[in-house]
């Protein structure tokens, strides 16, 4: 049995959903398997997952994530409606894997809804799954189909095989050649499915509505006795279509594919949601996601650290910055005359641009010993503060280093006033101490009166909170003698 916490899962749609947490996975190594009830356990590797329509990727916050489609290969099937798969979670201290612990971890998916075509557009792969309940074919079509397409006389009997539309021609293939180049194709009780990898050489890139394409054209065939059976497996997932502004990432998905859609004038959306990682979203609006659509575009805007994605701080080239990093999905449903109901889900996690972002320094400037003190002028005081920031960015605690200079030219400051008096022996000079006069420094003519000036001149100074006091004797150096002529009416 998983440590409680470890393994998080669940059923979305037609995709089973199983997420690992990271922070039993420190300092740990692990493996995937998928098992087989026949076959036993098969590693899950990249090639592996994109053949077989798994995906091995992580969430915005770094936990390891698994996909797998309810049609992929190792998945136990119960009349297309019951899905079971089995994942083995191998946790070692050592990269070679010695001595892993396996947890056993089985999922379950019920889905019955099935649309008469499902594509699934993943991060690694393209599929496509079509329903076969179609009518019979009489033998006179057969014969009309045969000579339409001169390709099909050759169709293997009882034998699955693809043919390929490409710039390059067509090719018709067994189904077991498709695998050697990374196809994977099979039926079920009611349907046929193929899944295929991107930009294969059987594939084609067009622009669709300004948004690229990767498509690929097959035609699935099957001939048995009288019936030929042609089945459009054609699936066309979008390769591009983000772009980024300063405050937000936007996602771009046509509307209507013309090599989905035949006679566009049938044409009808019947329902366009998206999510946030494996969860539908049903009011966008009130997480300040916007989704909108017109007669070419499906289009979904997503504000710069918005909830539900990440903003992370990292390092690029000594600078500091920023990126945003959230999964989403898009599923949109349509009908149209040829195919009915086509149901077309594409995920795509999406990271912004590493943006730099220079720290802001707010200037907030209190008085403090380490502040350096300049007077401007009569009625200014200048301060500078120095400061060297030393910051651990991001998950790996990246050493950052920023210097500031904060500057603060103050406007009040008050010219001290003195207040002298005098008495038949003494002089007497108050002045104020408090508040910013206790940066004003007393000189006598051109030089410091500090204490060894005023006791060779016999001042004496005393002080209490708020003022200085200085006693000085009549005739003592520093004095000046004015006389005074009184005129006598």
């Amino acid at each position: 049995m998983a440590p409680p916490g470890f393994v998080e899962s669940s059923c979305r749609s037609r995709i089973f959903w199983m997420k690992l947490n990271k922070l039993l996975l420190q300092g740990k190594f692990f493996q995937l398997e998928i098992y087989d009830p026949y076959s036993g356990p098969i590693l899950l590797d990249e090639q592996l997952a994109s053949r077989c329509g798994y995906v091995l990727s992580e969430d915005v916050w770094g936990n390891p994530v698994l996909r797998a489609s309810v049609l992929g290969c190792h998945v136990a099937n119960e009349a297309d409606e019951l899905f079971s798969l089995t994942v083995n979670i191998k946790v070692s201290s050592f990269s070679s894997m010695r001595a892993a612990v396996t947890y056993t971890y089985p999922m379950y998916c019920s889905y019955a809804s099935w649309a008469s075509r499902e594509i699934v557009c993943e991060e690694n792969y393209m599929e496509v799954s079509v329903k076969t309940d179609v009518p019979a074919v009489s033998n006179d079509y057969t014969v009309a189909w045969m000579s339409a397409l001169p390709e099909t006389q050759n169709v293997a009997y009882q034998q699955w095989q693809l043919m390929f539309v490409s710039p390059s021609g067509r090719k018709r293939i067994t189904v077991s050649d498709a695998v050697k180049l990374g196809y994977s194709f099979n039926n079920s009780l009611s349907r046929v499915y193929l899944r295929a990898p991107y930009h294969s050489n059987e594939s084609d890139v067009s622009v669709v509505s300004g948004v690229t394409m990767n498509m690929i054209t097959s035609t699935s065939m099957y001939r048995q006795r009288w019936l030929l059976l042609l089945i459009d497996t054609t699936v066309s997932c979008p390769v591009d279509g983000i772009s980024f502004t300063d405050t937000t990432l936007t996602w771009t998905v046509p509307r209507v594919i013309p090599t989905l859609v035949v006679q566009e004038s049938t044409f009808l959306s019947k329902s366009i949601v998206m999510g946030v990682d494996h969860q539908v979203i049903v009011n966008p609006e009130e997480m300040n996601y916007l989704l909108e659509y017109n007669e070419t575009h499906i289009r979904i805007t997503i504000p710069t650290g918005a909830e539900g994605g990440k903003l992370e701080s990292s390092i690029s080239g000594g600078v500091y910055g920023v990126t945003y990093c959230i999964d989403l999905f898009l599923e949109h449903t349509w009908t149209d005359a040829d195919w009915q109901t086509t149901k077309y889900t594409v995920i795509k996690s999406i990271t912004t641009p590493f943006k730099p972002q220079i720290p802001t320094v707010i200037n907030s400037v209190n008085e403090s010993e380490i502040i350096l003190v300049k007077y401007v002028n009569r009625n200014e005081t200048k301060y500078t503060l120095l400061v060297n920031y030393t910051l651990s960015v991001g998950p790996e605690m990246t050493l950052y280093y920023h210097s500031a200079e904060v500057e603060c030219a103050v406007a009040d400051i008050e010219v001290p006033e003195a207040v002298g008096s005098c008495d038949e022996e003494n002089l007497y000079l108050s002045l104020p101490t408090f508040g910013l006069h206790q940066y004003w420094d007393l000189y006598l003519g051109n030089k410091l009166l500090n204490r060894h000036l005023a006791l060779t001149n016999g001042y004496l100074a005393a002080t209490n909170s708020t003022h200085l006091i200085l006693q000085i004797p009549l005739f003592a150096g520093g004095l000046i003698y004015e006389y005074a002529t009184q005129m006598v009416p």
